[in-house]
């Protein structure tokens, strides 16, 4: 999908949505960057996964990963259920969920 600014405003061209390279929401969507979505995927396929697990899956430091995570609770996809021997719930958020690939 093609990218291009209006305005110093990031838009998809194909659907003309403005878009927010740090993964913050927009006109009621929630916007996720590239590896939040790939964190989001193996969270689904393991919700016990660990951030350090994640770390090694990706390829990047777990201060980063934290980082992500983060974000992924302020914007009210991800939830951590029973803290460090718990799990992880993703959040159904129907059409809401935008990915934004980088």
């Amino acid at each position: 999908m093609e990218k291009f600014k209006q305005n110093s405003e990031l838009y998809e061209k194909e659907a003309d949505v403005p878009i927010d390279n740090r993964g913050g929401q927009i006109g009621g969507q929630i916007i996720l960057i590239e590896r939040q979505s790939e964190i989001i995927q193996l969270i689904k396929s393991n919700s016990k996964i660990s951030r350090n697990q994640i770390s090694e899956k990706l390829k990047i430091n777990e201060s980063a990963i934290q980082k992500h995570l983060n974000a992924l609770k302020s914007k009210g996809v991800l939830k951590r259920v029973g803290g460090t021997r718990g799990y992880w719930e993703v959040m159904e958020l129907g059409n809401r969920l935008k990915k934004f690939l980088s």
